[in-house]
């Protein structure tokens, strides 16, 4: 796959050998946030609650017995929904969200759960997910010590917390004027059609997660 094919594709299965070799924290938020989009369909709250379980696990937030126990239930979720034989779209989702329950993101994780996406959504949506969280993998994107000004870290720090992603512009603002010159991040960040999540590539970045 070429930078421009990765840009313009919506074939989301193209998309997994190129993300694959990413850390299981950012293809677990992925996964999270592709189930998070169709979330109209998640019928259980058991279900609900392990997609944010796995968000919070991936940053070490919650322990390991709490993640067991939140990705027991999903299953638990999805096989009595698959019993009763309930409205397709919705077992699909249930689905979904125990794969992205599970204690290791698998490849195949993935592409069932894109392809759970292409279904209840679209597959630009889903792909559209994928570039917020992995980026452009073609290109290495930095961030300089000498742009984490304290200003800078506390701005990205309680974005990330308490996801006020409505603060990305302002954290642009303030990389540029700690001397910030890459245009990939700052655009990014100011794009005013994103819609970031935890995992968002650029806010990673300055905040130094894998």
């Amino acid at each position: 796959m070429t930078e421009t094919e990765w840009l313009e594709t919506n074939d989301t299965q193209e998309m997994v050998p190129v993300i694959a070799t990413h850390s299981e924290r950012r293809l677990r938020l992925l996964a999270c946030a592709v189930c998070a989009s169709f979330e109209k369909y998640i019928s259980d709250q058991r279900a609900r609650e392990a997609v944010e379980a796995s968000c919070l696990y991936a940053d070490g937030l919650i322990s390991a017995d709490e993640f067991e126990s939140a990705s027991a239930a999903a299953s638990d979720a999805y096989t009595e929904a698959f019993r009763a034989d309930i409205q397709p779209a919705r077992s699909v989702a249930l689905y979904a969200c125990e794969l992205a329950a599970t204690a290791g993101i698998e490849d195949w994780h993935l592409q069932d759960i894109f392809r759970a996406g292409g279904e209840l959504t679209s597959d630009s949506d889903v792909a559209f997910w994928i570039r917020e969280i992995v980026g452009n993998p073609f290109r290495d994107a930095e961030c300089a010590d000498e742009w984490r000004t304290d200003t800078v870290l506390a701005v990205a720090r309680r974005a990330y917390d308490a996801r006020e992603f409505g603060a990305l512009p302002v954290l642009a603002d303030a990389l540029q004027d700690a001397g910030c010159d890459s245009a990939d991040l700052l655009d990014h960040l100011r794009d005013p059609h994103a819609e970031h999540v935890r995992g968002c590539w650029a806010l990673d970045l300055v905040l130094g997660k894998e």
